[in-house]
C-alpha cells in the first residue's frame, strides 16, 4: 500500500467531498460510484464514513504449497521442489533434473532460484530467516541434513516469493483485487511430472479472499515412459483463504482451506476420516485428475496424506515492508485462521439433496460375470476357473488346489461360499432360464447341467457375482454420479492354484462417462516353483470401463465394458492386436495382474484361451428390489449390448471416454496403474518407481522376480490343450515349452 494515501481520510474530513472526488479521481482510486464512498447523507467530516480504498503497487505474495511439494519422493534419488519460471520441455517422459541445467536427456531444464517477479527461498535454521533457494537446497531440510525417507516428516521448508502485485483493497468494505504476473513451476518425482503455475490473483468479496491462477504443464504415463503430452492451461482455484482481516497495517497470513474440505470424481476416493482428510480447491484437484496426478492433492489413505494439506500464505501490501513470515509448520496443528470458514459456498460438499434430475441410491445391485475365461474348465486335468462370494482362505503356500467347498489339499480352511454378506453368486440354469444361487457341484457344470467340457470348447459355467445395497446418488440430469459397494469376492484360476480378491466396487460418473474401480488383492505363485505363495499388495484398479451411458432409465442400465481394441503395455511377447478376440481388460487391471503372475490372462495373447477373455456385460440396477433384468450369458464378441471401440494407452489429460478415444483410458495418475488407497506406489518396467495415480508418498511394492515388476507369468500348463491331448503327458513338472492363455 502506498504510505502517501494512508492519511487520505484526514484529507478527505478537511477538503470535503467535492475536492475527495477530484482528488482521488486523478490519483486513479476510485470513481464516482465507488462503494468506498461515504452513504448518502453521511457527514463528510466523519473519519469513520471516509474511503478506505488502500491502492497497491507492490505487493507481496509468499507460500509454500504445502509439505509435499518439499518433500523427498519415492523414486530413488528424486525430489519434490520448486523453480521460479517455467522449467523446460523436455520433449519426452522419464526424465529427471540431475542438475539445475539440463534434463536426462540433454535438454534445456532451466530450474531456477529467480525469473522476473519470482523468486523461490529456503527456510534454515541456523539464521531463522529464508535465503534464496540453491538446487543443493532442495534436497536438505532446514537444518541441512540430507532429507530422510518419504514418509519420515521432514521437509526442505522452500517458498515461492512473488513481488510487484498491483491492484486496490477497501478495508471497509472487504472487496479489492491484488493480481501478480511471473510464473512458477512445482515439480514432482524430479521433473517425472509437474506443473505451471502463472499470474496469481487475490481476489476478496465481503471479506472473503481467495486466490486463482491458471495452472498448464504436461502429463506421461507409467506404461510408456516415453509419451509426454501438454495439458491445456486452465484457470482455478488455488486457495479458499475464508474470511480476511485487512485492517491489519503490514498484510496477513491465512493458512487456505483443506481440513474438512470435500472434492468429487476422484479415483480413488477421497478419504475422508483421520486428521488429515481434506483437499485442495475443486478445480485446482480437476485440474490435477486430468494430468494424472489428482491423488496427491487430497486425502487418499495413504501415508502421504499428513504432508497434503496446504501451507499458510502470506500477502503483504508493500514488498519493501513485509508482513514477517513464520517458519515452515504443520498446517493440520496451528492453522493462522479457520479454514473452515473458506469460501461462501462449499463446491465439494455432498449434496443436502439431490439436484432436480437427481437420483438417491440406497439399495443398488451390480451384477457380474467378468468373463467366460472366469467361468471356464482350466487347463490343469481336474481344475477349474470359477467365483466366491467373500473370501477363499489363505492356503499358505502354492500348488494348493479346491476338491472341496471347505478345505485345501493340507488342510486349511478354504471357505468357498455362493453368499457372504452383500455378496452372492448365482448361476444361470437353461431349465429355468433364470439365475439361481450357485453351488459347488454346479461351478463344474455348464448351464445345461452337463459337465464342462474341455477348455477350448466354448462351454462356460454361465456364473455372476451379485453386489446388493450399494449407496450413492446420480444426476441424470448431468451425467454426474457415484454409487459405491462394500464387499468381497474372489476370483479363482485353476482351482484355485492362482485367485484374487476385488473389494468394494464404485461406480463413478462423469458427464455420462461410467467406469467401475475397485481394490484388487491376493496372492502370486511360480509357475517354474509352484511352492513361491506371497502376498500381493492390494491395488485400487479399474474394473471396468463403461463408456458412455444413458443414466435416465428407471430402473438402471446394462452394459459390456470396453475390451475389443483396447492395447495394453505388457513386456514381450506383448499383446496380440490381431484377429476378432483381441483387446485387454483396463490397464490398470492387468498391471496388478501381472504382479500375480497372470497378467496375460487377461489380454489377448495368441492363445486358444483369446475368444473366453473379453469382458461379458455388467447390469447395475438402481434398486436391488426391482432390479433390471439380467442378459443370459453370452459370447461378448458375438452378440454384446453395446460393444464400447476403445484403444491404445494414451497420456493422462487425454480423453477417456472408452466410447469415443481412439486409446483406452488414460491411467489415473503418471504411474499409470491406479494406485491403492495410498498404499503402493506404481512400478514401471524395470522396476523404476514413478508418480501414480495414487497419493504421491506411499509404500514401494514388493519387490518380485518377474523380469518386468512381478511373479513369473502363467501361461499355464506347458503348452495348453494341444500337449494336453498327447497321450501319457504328466503335469506334475513344467516343462521348457510355455503357452500364453
Amino acid at each position: 500500500m502506498s504510505r502517501e494515501h494512508r492519511s487520505l481520510p484526514a484529507l478527505l474530513a478537511v477538503l470535503g467531498t467535492a475536492v475527495a472526488v477530484a482528488l482521488l479521481a486523478m490519483a486513479g482510486m476510485v470513481s464516482v460510484g465507488s462503494s468506498a464512498w461515504p452513504a448518502a447523507g453521511a457527514d463528510p467530516g466523519d473519519e469513520t464514513n471516509a474511503p478506505t480504498a488502500l491502492e497497491v503497487t507492490d505487493a507481496q505474495l509468499r507460500w509454500g504449497v504445502n509439505n509435499e511439494s518439499n518433500n523427498r519422493a519415492f523414486a530413488p534419488g528424486t525430489y519434490n521442489f520448486l523453480s521460479a519460471g517455467k522449467v523446460g520441455n523436455p520433449g519426452e517422459g522419464g526424465q529427471t533434473m540431475a542438475g539445475p541445467g539440463t534434463w536426462s536427456n540433454g535438454k534445456a531444464a532451466g530450474w531456477s532460484a529467480s525469473s522476473g517477479n519470482v523468486e523461490i527461498e529456503k527456510y534454515l535454521d541456523a539464521t531463522r530467516t529464508y535465503a534464496p533457494a540453491t538446487w543443493a537446497g532442495l534436497r536438505t531440510g532446514p537444518d541441512g541434513q540430507s532429507l530422510p525417507g518419504a514418509a519420515a516428516g521432514v521437509y526442505s521448508g522452500h517458498q515461492v516469493v512473488l513481488s510487484g502485485g498491483t491492484g486496490a483493497l477497501d478495508t471497509t468494505t472487504g472487496d479489492g483485487r491484488i493480481a501478480w504476473e511471473g510464473s512458477f513451476t512445482v515439480v514432482y518425482y524430479s521433473g517425472m511430472s509437474f506443473f505451471y503455475v502463472s499470474d496469481p490473483v487475490l481476489n476478496l468479496e465481503n471479506g472473503v479472499a481467495t486466490v486463482t491462477a491458471t495452472l498448464g504443464g504436461y502429463a506421461s504415463s507409467m506404461d510408456d515412459m516415453t509419451q509426454w503430452a501438454p495439458v491445456s492451461s486452465k484457470q482455478v482455484t488455488l486457495a479458499d483463504l475464508g474470511r480476511i482481516d485487512l485492517s491489519a497495517e503490514l498484510g496477513f497470513t491465512a493458512t487456505p482451506a483443506y481440513r474438512g474440505v470435500r472434492v468429487q470424481g476422484t479415483e480413488p476416493a477421497q478419504v475422508r476420516s483421520g486428521a488429515h482428510w481434506g483437499s485442495f480447491p475443486q478445480s485446482f484437484v480437476d485440474y490435477q485428475v486430468g494430468a494424472g496426478t489428482g491423488a496427491y492433492w487430497y486425502s487418499s489413505g495413504g501415508s502421504s496424506d499428513r504432508a497434503k494439506p496446504a501451507l499458510p500464505m502470506t500477502v503483504s501490501y508493500d514488498a519493501g515492508d513485509p508482513v514477517t513470515p513464520g517458519g515452515p509448520a504443520d498446517p493440520t496443528e496451528e492453522p493462522t485462521s479457520d479454514p473452515t470458514e473458506g469460501p461462501a459456498e462449499d463446491p465439494t460438499g455432498e449434496p443436502t439433496s439431490v439436484p432436480g434430475g437427481g437420483v438417491e441410491i440406497t439399495d443398488a445391485q451390480l451384477r457380474w460375470g467378468l468373463n467366460n475365461e472366469s467361468n471356464n474348465r482350466a487347463f490343469a486335468p481336474g481344475t477349474y476357473n470359477f467365483l466366491s462370494a467373500g473370501r477363499l482362505g489363505d492356503p499358505g503356500e502354492g500348488g494348493q488346489m479346491l476338491s472341496d467347498a471347505d478345505t485345501w489339499p493340507n488342510g486349511r480352511a478354504a471357505g468357498w461360499s455362493a453368499s457372504s454378506g452383500n455378496v452372492e453368486i448365482e448361476k444361470y440354469l437353461d431349465s429355468s432360464a433364470a439365475y439361481q444361487p450357485a453351488t459347488w457341484a454346479g461351478l463344474s457344470t455348464g448351464t445345461d447341467g452337463k459337465a464342462l467340457p474341455s477348455a477350448t470348447a466354448g462351454g462356460y459355467s454361465g456364473h455372476q457375482v451379485v453386489l446388493s445395497g450399494g449407496t450413492g446418488a446420480l444426476d441424470t440430469t448431468t451425467g454426474d454420479g457415484r454409487i459405491a459397494w462394500k464387499g468381497s469376492f474372489t476370483v479363482a484360476y485353476y482351482s484355485g492354484m492362482s485367485f484374487f480378491y476385488v473389494t468394494d466396487p464404485v461406480l463413478t460418473a462423469t458427464a455420462g462417462r461410467v467406469k467401475i474401480t475397485a481394490t484388487l488383492g491376493g496372492y502370486g505363485s511360480s509357475m517354474d516353483d509352484q511352492s513361491k505363495w506371497e502376498p500381493v499388495s492390494a491395488t485400487r484398479v479399474t474394473l471396468a470401463d463403461l463408456g458412455h451411458v444413458d443414466l435416465s432409465t428407471e430402473l438402471g442400465f446394462t452394459r459390456t465394458p470396453a475390451y475389443r481394441g483396447v492395447k495394453v503395455s505388457v513386456p514381450s511377447p506383448g499383446q496380440v492386436r490381431t484377429g476378432k478376440h483381441w483387446g485387454a481388460f483396463p490397464q490398470s487391471f492387468v498391471d496388478y495382474q501381472r504382479r500375480a503372475g497372470t497378467g496375460s490372462y487377461w489380454y489377448s495373447s495368441g492363445g486358444s484361451s483369446d475368444k473366453a477373455k473379453p469382458a461379458l456385460p455388467m447390469t447395475v440396477s438402481y434398486d436391488a428390489s426391482s432390479p433390471v433384468p439380467p442378459p443370459s450369458p453370452q459370447d461378448p464378441t458375438e452378440d454384446a449390448p453395446d460393444p464400447i471401440s476403445n484403444d491404445p494407452v494414451l497420456p493422462p489429460g487425454e480423453t477417456d471416454d472408452p466410447s469415443e478415444a481412439t486409446s483406452t483410458p488414460a491411467p489415473t495418475s503418471p504411474g499409470g496403474a491406479a494406485q491403492p488407497a495410498g498404499n503402493t506406489a506404481p512400478v514401471a518396467a524395470g522396476g523404476t518407481t514413478v508418480m501414480g495415480a495414487m497419493p504421491l508418498g506411499t509404500v514401494l511394492p514388493v519387490a518380485s522376480v518377474e523380469p518386468d515388476g512381478g511373479l513369473p507369468p502363467w501361461p499355464w500348463w506347458a503348452g495348453g490343450a494341444a500337449l494336453l491331448g498327447t497321450a501319457g503327458l504328466l503335469i506334475s513338472t513344467f516343462g521348457p515349452g510355455r503357452r500364453t492363455p
